[in-house]
């Protein structure tokens, strides 16, 4: 029942490619972000003024949680977009850290990282914002829809939507490929839109919709979601 207003709203892309420790690298979250960074400011397709869209790429965690509180606070803004694109870790049933170029992992134990608790409770909630839209490309991502069977449910901001790249699983990607195998299903979905021409829109149930028939067909864990 909403769409999206191109000059309120704001966009924050966020991806970690490489890591300092204990982390394998991701070659395709660079072109994640290009990408998505493009087709957010293509008047063809979404149309964000470019000012209304800021890119963190291999930042520390100190850094990244310094720019979402900047861009959720923003006034007057009607709609928050924040991607994150990177390894996703699980720390127990209820917990998941995303990790930034610092995160360490010695045993059980996480240091440097983005925890969903805080980007539900300090970076969504605050928000000035009425509606927002989480998009998580990360192993276990689905803990922000759904958590352990269901129960426990991060990410309780009304007004939010959340869409992961997963369920309580691993996500792929091909480091020779030009994007995630999950970010590679939403793109081309915002670029081909929906095959009814009368149809003004797509809604973010389209972007869930397609990008599961596409990643299912292709034998890979099924995306998440979660309406608020």
């Amino acid at each position: 029942n909403f769409a999206i207003n191109a000059n309120d709203t704001y966009a924050l892309l966020i991806g970690i490619s490489e890591f300092e420790s204990g982390f394998p690298p991701i070659p395709p979250v660079r072109n994640n972000l290009v990408d998505f960074y493009n087709l957010l400011v293509d008047k063809r397709h979404v149309g964000l003024p470019r000012k209304n869209v800021q890119v963190v790429y291999n930042k520390t965690d100190h850094e990244i949680a310094e720019t979402m509180l900047g861009i959720s606070r923003i006034p007057g803004m009607e709609t928050l977009l924040i991607y994150y694109s990177g390894h996703g870790h699980k720390s127990d049933v209820k917990t998941l850290t995303l990790t930034a170029r610092n995160t360490k992992k010695i045993g059980d134990v996480i240091l440097g990282g983005i925890d969903l608790g805080f980007i539900n409770d300090k970076i969504l909630r605050p928000s000035t914002a009425s509606q927002k839209i989480l998009i998580l490309d990360a192993c276990h991502s689905g803990i922000a829809a759904q958590g352990d069977d269901e129960v426990v449910r991060l990410i309780n901001v009304k007004g939010t939507y959340t869409l992961t790249s997963s369920g309580d699983e691993a996500s792929y990607f091909d480091k020779n490929a030009q994007n995630t195998f999950f970010t590679a299903a939403m793109l081309d979905m915002l670029r081909k839109g929906v095959d009814d021409i009368t149809r003004e829109m797509i809604s973010l149930e389209d972007i869930y919709e397609s990008s599961s028939q596409k990643l299912l067909a292709e034998k890979f864990p099924k995306p998440n979601r979660k309406s608020e």
